[in-house]
This record gives C-alpha cells, sequence and structure tokens, in this order.
C-alpha cells in the first residue's frame, strides 16, 4: 500500500554501546582534560585548601607524580566532594583522557 510503509531492519536505529570507562588513565591524559574543561586550578585550590597536611601531601603526590590516575583515586575524590562533579562528568573526563595521544 502506498502511504503506509512497513517497519524493516533498515528503518531500525543502528544501537550504540555505551563508552567503555578506563579504570584509570595517565596523569598527562587526565590533566589534558582538565585543562581544556578548566578544572586544573580549581583541582590545585581544592588540594592547597586541605587541612590535614598528610592528606594534602598525598593529594600533591597524586597530582604530581604518580604516573596514573585511578578512576577511584583520590584525585577523583576530590573532582567529586570539593568540586561537586558528578560521575556522568567524572566518567566522561576519563573517556576523552584515554583518547589523548
Amino acid at each position: 500500500m502506498v502511504g503506509q510503509g512497513t517497519i524493516t531492519d533498515w528503518d531500525l536505529p543502528i544501537p550504540v554501546a555505551p563508552p567503555v570507562i578506563p579504570e584509570e588513565v595517565t596523569l598527562e591524559q587526565f590533566q589534558i582534560v582538565l585543562v581544556d574543561d578548566d578544572l586544573l586550578g580549581p583541582l590545585e585550590t581544592a588540594i592547597a585548601a586541605i587541612v590535614d597536611n598528610k592528606q594534602k601531601r598525598k593529594a600533591e603526590i597524586a597530582l604530581r607524580i604518580k604516573p596514573t590516575v585511578p578512576r577511584k583515586g583520590k584525585l577523583v575524590s576530590i573532582l567529586k566532594q570539593d568540586l561537586g562533579l558528578t560521575n556522568n562528568q567524572v566518567d566522561d573526563i576519563f573517556v576523552r583522557a584515554a583518547k589523548e595521544q
């Protein structure tokens, strides 16, 4: 019949797999995305405001020395707790960071 088509496999949307969230990225990849999102400065400020000196030093080491940033690490905790990022926003940072060369 004209004007009354049937749905075929060609008409259905192609399913898109959700992105794979890396468990960790390199410190360089992480920092590049933070710079792109204007979050590196606020993260540094949040670290500088940590009252407990040992916790502050651990966060500084994580931001400056450790070669990788784990998805469940100290820096991510600061992004979420102090800067108010959601899990989805952090996931997006890690997905984009993994694409950085």
